[in-house]
C-alpha cells in the first residue's frame, strides 16, 4: 500500500507541476531497476529495465498479470543501449522512480566510469540510486527474481538494501552519488553492494513450480581500485571494513568465550564510532584506528550470573578481540590482495597532514600496501537483560 501511495504521488506531481521536460505520462514507462552488461558476443552493451504497470498496481489483489515489464536493448554505449529500447518498447523511460542499478561483474572489471558518465549526465537519473554488482549472475537475471511482499522487484530489491543500512553489517550500500566522489576523491578508493542469486526450497503451502525457486542474497562487498573492480570481500570482511569505517546502530555478534566453543554469546551493538588518526612517526607512518562499541548481552548457550564483573570483563575483553581480528583480516586483504585503500587511510592523512599527503599521494596505493597501523577497540555493555542468570 506505501508503495502504491508513492506511485500516486509521483504521478499528481508529474500532473499538477509545471516544468520545462514536463511529459504526458501515456508517453513515459516508469523504470524502478536498471541492469547494464555485455552482450553475447561481448561487442556491444545490454540495458535492461524494470518497468511498473500501472494498471496492475491499481488492482485490487494485483491481478493476474505481473505489475512489471522486463524490457532489454542493445547498442554500442550505454546511452546507445538505453536509447534503443524506443524500438521495442511503446513508452520513453522515465528515471526519476529508478531504485537500484546492477552491473555485470566482467564489466565493472574493465571501469564503472564510462558507465555512470552517462547515468550522471542525464537530469532524469536519480543520484540516490544504489550501484550493486551482480557476482557470477546476469544483472539481467538478477532483475527478474522476487520473492518478497513487495509485488514491484525494484521495491523489494530497495527494501533488502535498506534493511541492509539498518540492521546487516555484513554488507554494503552505495549510491550513485557517493561512489562517483570516492572515484575522484583522494586517499579512499570506492566500493559496491554485492548480489548473487541462491536455491531455496519452497515450502509446501508456497504454490510454485517445483521444489526449489531462486532468490537473491544481498551480502559482502566490491572492492575498487579507482574505477575498476578488484575483488570481494566476504561478509565477515565487510564487517570488519564496517567495524572501521561506518557508524554502526543496530547489529549483532556472536563469539564463543573459550577456544572450546560450548559457551557461546551474542552481544546486540547499539552504538559502534570508528575513527583513523594518522600519526608521523621517526619520518615513518602510522595510524590508529579507535572504535567504541556499545552494546548488551542478548543471548547465552550456558549459564552465566552478569551480577559477576569478572565475567562481564571477560565477556568484553573477548568482543574486543573479536572485532580487532575482523578488522585486521579485512585490511590485509585491502593491503595484500587488491592494494586498494577502501578505508580511507589516505583520506584522513590528506585531511590532517596536507603536506605530508603531498609526498605520498602519487603512489599511495603502493603505500597503503606497507603502511602501519594499530586496531584499539573499546567496548561497554549497558546491562544484561531482565535475569542475571540464564534461565535452564
Amino acid at each position: 500500500m506505501k508503495k502504491l501511495f508513492t506511485f500516486i504521488f509521483i504521478l499528481l506531481m508529474l500532473l499538477l507541476t509545471s516544468c520545462w521536460n514536463k511529459r504526458e505520462l501515456d508517453e513515459m514507462s516508469i523504470v524502478y531497476g536498471v541492469a547494464i552488461e555485455k552482450s553475447k558476443d561481448n561487442q556491444n552493451i545490454e540495458a535492461t529495465f524494470q518497468v511498473v504497470n500501472p494498471n496492475q498496481l491499481r488492482e485490487k489483489g494485483g491481478g493476474e498479470t505481473a505489475p512489471i515489464q522486463i524490457i532489454t536493448s542493445e547498442g554500442k554505449t550505454v546511452f546507445d543501449a538505453i536509447r534503443n529500447n524506443i524500438y521495442q518498447f511503446d513508452r520513453k523511460a522515465f528515471f526519476y522512480t529508478n531504485k537500484v542499478i546492477v552491473i555485470d561483474e566482467e564489466l565493472a572489471k574493465e571501469g564503472l566510469i564510462k558507465i555512470l558518465d552517462i547515468l550522471k549526465r542525464d537530469q532524469e537519473t536519480m543520484d540516490t540510486s544504489k550501484i550493486v554488482i551482480a557476482k557470477g549472475v546476469s544483472a539481467r537475471e538478477v532483475l527478474g527474481i522476487k520473492i518478497g511482499i513487495e509485488n514491484i522487484q525494484g521495491s523489494y530489491f530497495e527494501d533488502i538494501i535498506n534493511n541492509s543500512i539498518k540492521h546487516n553489517t555484513k554488507s554494503t550500500v552505495i549510491d550513485v552519488l557517493s561512489f562517483c566522489k570516492k572515484c575522484i576523491s583522494n586517499g579512499i578508493n570506492p566500493i559496491a553492494g554485492v548480489v548473487e542469486t541462491i536455491e531455496q526450497t519452497n515450502l509446501p503451502e508456497v504454490k510454485a513450480k517445483g521444489k526449489t525457486s531462486k532468490g537473491i542474497k544481498y551480502l559482502g562487498t566490491a572492492v575498487f581500485k579507482e574505477d575498476r573492480l578488484v575483488g570481494f570481500f566476504d561478509g565477515f570482511e565487510t564487517r570488519g571494513l564496517n567495524w572501521a569505517t561506518r557508524v554502526i546502530k543496530d547489529t549483532i555478534i556472536t563469539f564463543p568465550l573459550s577456544e572450546k566453543k560450548e559457551a557461546l554469546v551474542t552481544v546486540e551493538i547499539n552504538n559502534s564510532k570508528a575513527k583513523i588518526s594518522p600519526l608521523i612517526k621517526n619520518d615513518s607512518l602510522f595510524f590508529n584506528i579507535d572504535i567504541k562499541v556499545e552494546g548488551k548481552i542478548g543471548e547465552t548457550t550456558v549459564p552465566m550470573d552478569f551480577s559477576d564483573t569478572l565475567i562481564l570483563e571477560k565477556i568484553k575483553k573477548v568482543m574486543n578481540d573479536e572485532i580487532e581480528k575482523e578488522v585486521k583480516h579485512s585490511i590485509k586483504k585491502a593491503q595484500k590482495e587488491f592494494k586498494s585503500d577502501v578505508f580511507g587511510f589516505g583520506l584522513a592523512l590528506r585531511r590532517k597532514h596536507p603536506d605530508v599527503w603531498k609526498i605520498y599521494k602519487k603512489d599511495w596505493d603502493k603505500e597503503f600496501s606497507y603502511v602501519k597501523y594499530k586496531v584499539n577497540v573499546e567496548s561497554k555493555l549497558k546491562d544484561s537483560g531482565l535475569l542475571f542468570k540464564k534461565v535452564k
